[in-house]
């Protein structure tokens, strides 16, 4: 069993989050929590993205923010059975999500993940937006970056322009970029372009 704490560390070294914040899901049916990301959200406090084992088959991603103070922001979605406020970040499909990769805030203020996940026939690399109040990251779809039937891993985005996204991944041993345009749509073609190939 493994949680995720968060502590907020001073300019001289001190601790000021105590013995840190558990954001742990407490519903009891984790097997472990890991792999946590930190993204500052400009004021003090952060957003928190994290992967959980659910089971030995089942991976999600959730995210949730603490302000300042290391309060747990109360806008954000309440998950069944845990006393803390957080966003499941999925594709509505069901899908295995791997921990995610990045994350970074968008012109608008919105939050984009990156990550991939696993559906029986295929890995994808997608991203995902989330509002500041955390309540659209289960109404929106996920976007795709890359659809292949091979291993896809090591997703990274960068935000260019106001909206628009760099993306590199590799599929195998082969590296690929990706851009998207500020509507989200795929500009390198369908699979993206192969910078690095060990052919």
């Amino acid at each position: 069993h493994q949680d995720v704490y968060v502590q907020k560390i001073g300019s001289n070294g001190n601790l000021i989050w105590g013995n840190g914040i558990n954001v742990t899901l407490d519903g009891g049916i984790d097997l472990a929590e890991k792999n946590p990301l930190l993204l500052s959200d400009g004021s003090g406090g952060t957003y928190v993205t994290w992967n959980i084992y659910a089971s030995f088959t089942v991976y999600e991603n959730y995210m949730t923010h603490l302000d300042s103070t290391g309060a747990v922001d109360t806008n954000w979605n309440t998950i069944a059975l845990d006393t803390f406020r957080a966003t499941h970040i999925e594709d509505g499909a069901g899908n295995n999500e791997y921990p995610a990769n990045n994350t970074w805030l968008q012109a608008d203020g919105n939050i984009a993940v990156t990550y991939t996940r696993e559906s029986p026939s295929e890995t994808t690399a997608e991203m995902i937006v989330v509002q500041q109040d955390g309540l659209e990251a289960n109404l929106s779809p996920s976007i795709q970056i890359s659809n292949d039937n091979e291993y896809i891993g090591q997703f990274k985005g960068y935000e260019y322009g106001d909206y628009g996204v760099y993306g590199i991944f590799t599929v195998n041993s082969d590296v690929y970029a990706q851009r998207l345009d500020d509507n989200w749509l795929k500009e390198w073609g369908v699979t993206g372009l192969i910078v690095s190939s060990m052919d």
